[in-house]
This record gives C-alpha cells, structure tokens and sequence, in this order.
C-alpha cells in the first residue's frame, strides 16, 4: 500500500512518541523547550522514524541577536519535536508561538515528492476512528499495527511555505490524517523576521476536518504539540528559529 511510508513518516514517527501516559503529564499547558543546555529542555523530545534513513534534523539552543531561540536545521533530513498534554488541559484552545524561517526548500506541499518543510508547527488530537472514513480508519489501524502503538487520528499542522498563498487549506499529500494551514505564505514569506502567531485550535480544527465534523461536534482532546521540520523529500535544506511557544486555555 504506497500510502504506509508516508503514514510512517507522517504518522508513526510524530504520533508513537505522542501516546500520554500518566507518567508523561506535565502539571503546565506548555513548557518552554528553551532552557538553561544547548539541547530542547523536558519535557520536549525529539521523534524520529523508526529504521529512519535520513538523518535527523538537529533541534538545538542558541543564542541569535542576543536571546536564546530554539534552532532547526534540516539538511535532506527528518525530525520532530514533541510535547504531550495532559489530559487537564486538553480542551486548551489556543496556540500562540513566535518564529523566524531563513531558509526553505523547494516544497510542493500538493505533491508527494514535495512534501517538505523548514519548519511547523502542529497540534495532534484524539477523533473517534467511528468518524473517520471506512477507507482511512482502515489504513490508520494498519499503521497503528507497524507501530505498535494507538495512533492519534487527526494532526493539525501551521506552516511556513513561500509557494502558497497564506491562508491555503490542505491535505498532506499521503495522509488526510493531516491537515496543513499556510500561515505565513507567498513573497515574504522567508527572511530573517520575527512573526508572531495565535490560532484557535477549535475553529481550526473545526476548518480543517470541515468533511468529517459535524455540528454540534466536541472538538477532540489534543494530545500533544510538535514543533518539526524535513528536507528528505527534495534533499535541500532548511533553517528557521522558534523563539516562544504557548497553549492558552
């Protein structure tokens, strides 16, 4: 089935190492990943795929015009960022961050071999596999299968993309198990500036699966929150910063 690399890559990898336990809780929405080491503070981990080929995208901290910012670099590699929630706080309805994109790839985010980003940012919730189309809950518990784990079914994914307008809506070009949003696209999309974002994850989500929910719908519980970038695809490389990031009630 030509759609399991791509389940593996946007699926396994982001949502194996997203399952909360009572262990993993955190007794805060969102911690910091920008601590004291020049490595992401915990509870933030990175989560690759498994048997991963590529080499890892390097998350790092870093001083840059005199404050500490979390790094991404992608070099024809893949990566992710992770920080689960907790199940007190996860009808939280806001994520606010600041970042900077000072280079990106050649992406085609509506083709597979263009399925590449410098950088995003995504919120990952628990839909009831009842909702989801007989053809995609099937091929989901196929991949929960190889990862041996239950998988997440609905990602929500912000991202940075010069050859898009801002505002574009999308399926990833494998899985619609996730849902990507453009918000900052097109000529200016890329350079070394700060922008700030806040999104409503509830009518985001509502947007996004628009196909699946219905009215009077709960938004799902939100399990985790990513922060990744990958060049694999087109094996260019990418460079963007993330200087704050927060989930507000």
């Amino acid at each position: 089935m030509k759609l399991l690399p791509k389940m593996a890559k946007g699926l396994v990898p982001i949502l194996v190492a997203t399952c909360v336990s009572a262990q993993a809780q955190t007794s805060s929405l969102l911690a910091s990943p920008i601590g004291a080491s020049d490595t992401p503070a915990q509870p933030w981990r990175i989560a690759l795929l498994p048997r991963q080929k590529p080499p890892p995208t390097r998350f790092s901290i870093v001083t840059l015009e005199g404050q500490r910012v979390l790094r991404i670099e992608a070099k024809a590699s893949y990566g992710n960022l992770l920080h689960e929630v907790s199940a007190e706080h996860a009808k939280a309805q806001s994520l606010r961050w600041s970042w900077r994109v000072d280079q990106a790839p050649p992406s085609d985010l509506r083709s597979r071999q263009g399925d590449d980003v410098a950088l995003k940012v995504c919120a990952l919730f628990d839909w009831p596999q009842a909702r989801l189309p007989f053809g995609e809950r099937t091929k989901l518990a196929t991949a929960s299968l190889i990862a041996g784990e239950e998988l997440p079914t609905a990602v929500l994914c912000y991202v940075v993309d010069p050859n898009l307008p801002t505002g574009t809506w999308l399926a990833n070009a494998y899985t619609r198990r996730i849902r990507m949003l453009v918000v900052q696209g097109g000529e200016g999309a890329v350079g070394p500036a700060w922008r700030d974002h806040t999104r409503n994850l509830h009518s985001d989500f509502r947007q996004a699966f628009s196909d699946e929910w219905k009215q009077g719908d709960d938004v799902p519980p939100l399990l985790a929150v990513l922060v990744g970038g990958d060049t694999d695809n087109t094996s260019s490389e990418g460079l963007g910063y993330l200087r704050q990031i927060e989930l507000l009630r």
